[in-house]
């Protein structure tokens, strides 16, 4: 997988001084964790998963988490799973057929309904390990948790490719919980254990919201919200401190109708929303329409001068370097207390390329969408 593969040679050139770089389902996770962008939810029941993946209709899916909890009823859930199955035999005969190459599969994991759930399909997360990249937990909990890892610890011993774990930090025990930072460090605690398989921690705003019957309106990005602003700065100061742990975005609910829509309220809440997460230290963002993909991953290129910033800094680290002016003389470059960020920039920059000089993230936009 590569971010924006589908522009021609000469688009790339002229928009990036670094293109993106490949990353594949076997990639180290420090890698992965910064790449599974855009992730996009699909319900299991869909028939079209294979085709989807062997021929995307539309640019941008690099990640797709086939939904077998909230996006499928209980009537029709029995009838996902086997549809699940189904579409992920014919992904991985796909793939052995060399009909789908490495370069060309996205990172597919399955949301899972509960820990049962995963204990059923146990056998077949085994078998699919070479093509599916691992699981969702929802409502994760600390009594959840102890039942879920053993589980996926055990599939990861029986398998040459790790099979990772992304958990969903969305129930009422943690939104809810007057010692929230204790709770959020037992949780910590446990995940420290299966450091190696957990790919990122993921934030599930709408359930968090629906617990006080609240909804983000389309001019309302999350850090807005007290509700979510307290929440989310929780959950980061507990998993993200010293880069432990990759911290993915909430979904935003509203999408336009085309993602070249600029002047459309939903793409310009979505963009809101995506400065303020990265802002804030989260990489990467659930998406649950297509037309989400494009701007989720243009907001994740790197421009120029941050680049710079970061590439100065870094050097000025490893040289042990003092305070001095950035190249555009317009802030203060500090290698001890910016280090980490610049190097969590660098890896970004890997993965979502470098946007030349006096191109943003509009100008990425614009091209990328562009029919």
């Amino acid at each position: 997988m590569k971010f924006f593969s589908h522009l021609t040679l000469a688009e790339t050139e002229g928009l990036f001084f670094q293109a993106p770089q490949p990353f594949f389902r076997d990639s180290p996770r420090d890698l992965l964790r910064f790449a599974v962008g855009a992730l996009l939810y699909t319900p299991a029941t869909d028939r079209r998963v294979a085709e989807m993946v062997r021929r995307p209709p539309w640019p941008g899916l690099t990640a797709l988490g086939l939904c077998l909890e909230d996006s499928v009823g209980e009537a029709e859930r029995r009838a996902a799973r086997k549809n699940l199955i189904r579409q992920v035999r014919r992904i991985a005969r796909l793939a052995a057929q060399g009909e789908l190459p490495p370069d060309k599969l996205p990172l597919i994991f399955v949301r899972v309904k509960d820990h049962a759930m995963l204990q059923e399909l146990q056998p077949f997360f085994l078998e699919a390990a070479p093509v599916l990249a691992g699981v969702i937990l929802p409502k994760v909990n600390l009594a959840r948790l102890q039942v879920y890892l053993p589980l996926v610890a055990e599939i990861n011993r029986q398998t040459a490719s790790t099979f990772y774990v992304m958990p969903i930090l969305e129930d009422v025990e943690i939104a809810a919980a007057a010692e929230r930072l204790f709770l959020l460090r037992g949780l910590r605690d446990l995940l420290d254990q299966y450091y190696p398989y957990v790919l990122n921690i993921r934030i599930g705003a709408t359930d968090c919201c629906g617990l006080y019957g609240l909804r983000r309106a389309v001019d309302t990005p999350s850090g807005r919200l007290a509700l979510l602003s307290a929440y989310i700065a929780d959950i980061t100061r507990i998993f993200a401190l010293y880069d432990r742990y990759t911290i993915s975005a909430p979904v935003w609910e509203y999408f336009p109708q085309e993602a070249s829509a600029s002047a459309a309220p939903e793409l310009s809440g979505l963009l809101a929303e995506c400065h303020l997460d990265l802002q804030n230290g989260l990489m990467g963002k659930t998406a649950i329409h297509p037309a989400q993909l494009l701007p989720i991953q243009a907001m994740h290129a790197v421009e120029w001068e941050t680049y710079t910033d970061a590439a100065e800094i870094s050097e000025a680290a490893e040289s042990a370097r003092g305070v001095f002016a950035s190249a555009g003389r317009n802030k203060m470059n500090e290698p001890k207390p910016h280090e980490l960020w610049a190097r969590r920039i660098m890896k970004q920059a890997a993965i979502y390329g470098v946007l030349h000089p006096g191109v943003g993230r509009q100008e990425l936009l614009a091209a990328v969408s562009a029919p």
